[in-house]
This record gives C-alpha cells, structure tokens and sequence, in this order.
C-alpha cells in the first residue's frame, strides 16, 4: 500500500460531522419549546455561554455536536408533530347560515307606504271617506 491509498482509506473511514440547521433557527427550535439556554448547556454538558455561542454562529464538534445536532432534531420533530396535531384536531369552523325569518305575529302591525295600517282601527283606509 502507497501513502496515497493510506490516505484514501483514513478520509473514507473519517465520519461525517452531523448536520446541523443555520445558527437563528437553533435559538428558535429551542425556545419554541419554551427550554432555556441553561437547560439545554446542562442537558450537554456544556455552559450557557456555549450554547449561546452556537445559537450565535459558532458550531460544536466531535461528540458535543452529535448530541446537540440530535436535541435539535429531536426539537423540530416535535414542534413539528405538535403543530399537525393541531391542526388536524381543529375543527373547521361551520359554514355561516342566514338567519331564519321571525315567525309571523298576527298581532304584528305591517308597515306600509304612508301611515300604519290596522284592520277596523282608527287610520284604516275604506272605501268610505273619513270622519
């Protein structure tokens, strides 16, 4: 084996850092689920300026950033669920209705062009002219 087969074999044997989401998302993923930056340094291991650092555009590396990269997915699937189910258990709001006609009132006055009309009362239009 030559140096350079060596080296081929150690680059293809070096593990991928995990992925991790852009810096601004961090700091939202973990307060959307109402944890503060002492929570998740304790939870690592690490300090809350650390993670303030990571929230800020630093990244961690080795094992440190395994576990973080796992917390923060851990955190979108959740908010992720959470928010389907909130959807998918509201129920939709009904169809608005028209408002059904009040029920006749024979005891109800029509009002018609010109003054009220009351059968056999006084104002009544007849055929006879008025008093």
């Amino acid at each position: 084996m030559n140096d350079f087969e060596a080296i081929d074999q150690l680059l293809a044997a070096a593990a991928e850092p995990a992925p991790l989401p852009p810096a601004e998302q961090r700091r939202a993923l973990r307060a959307a689920l109402g944890l503060s930056r002492a929570e998740v340094a304790r939870a690592l291991g690490v300090s809350p300026s650390t993670v303030a650092g990571w929230e800020s555009g630093r990244d961690p590396s080795g094992g440190t950033r395994e576990k973080y990269a796992y917390l923060l997915k851990g955190a979108d699937a959740k908010i992720s669920t959470r928010d389907t189910t909130a959807r998918d258990t509201t129920a939709p709001e009904p169809a608005p209705t028209a408002p059904e006609p009040a029920p006749a009132d024979p005891h109800h006055e029509e009002q018609v062009d010109g003054p009220a009309f009351s059968p056999g009362g006084a104002g009544s239009v007849s055929g006879r002219g008025r008093s």
